[in-house]
């Protein structure tokens, strides 16, 4: 099995990006067909929060929640 920290800009260029071929967006595909199981603690999950809620970004509504469930429902939280 393959463990990963997720960096927070990889989220953000994987959702703002138009190119699905994108690094970024391979790797959060990669994460949602199981490739890997996402690490994450509870300040990283704060960042998620702080940062993909961020208007600037111009996100789906959803989208970002979404994406944060589903690292904490699949992943290992760390201490």
């Amino acid at each position: 099995m393959i463990y990963a920290v997720i960096d927070t800009n990889v989220l953000v260029s994987a959702l703002i990006t138009h190119n699905s071929l994108s690094a970024t967006a391979k790797v959060v595909s990669l994460l949602l067909d199981g490739g890997f199981t996402p690490l994450y603690d509870s300040s990283i999950i704060e960042e998620y929060q702080e940062v993909l809620h961020r208007t600037k970004f111009k996100l789906v509504p959803g989208v970002a929640d979404a994406l944060i469930s589903y690292i904490t429902e699949h992943g290992i939280e760390t201490s």
